[in-house]
């Protein structure tokens, strides 16, 4: 986060948008930063409303 010069106040905003919170940010397994200067996260959690095949997950019921 020093390289892109953000914060942890940056980070916990980009997390509170898309509903968490760096209590629960062992759940990520993924963050990618955008060229929109967002943050992009993906988890393990089955209920995630992402669908398509850049979302895909070995293992998933296709």
């Amino acid at each position: 986060m020093n390289y892109l010069d953000k914060d942890e106040a940056w980070l916990e905003g980009q997390l509170q948008s898309q509903s968490m919170s760096l209590d629960n940010i062992s759940d990520i397994t993924l963050a990618t930063y955008t060229k929109e200067r967002t943050l992009a996260i993906d988890t393990d959690h089955p209920n995630d409303k992402q669908k398509g095949p850049q979302y895909y997950k070995p293992g998933m019921n296709n």
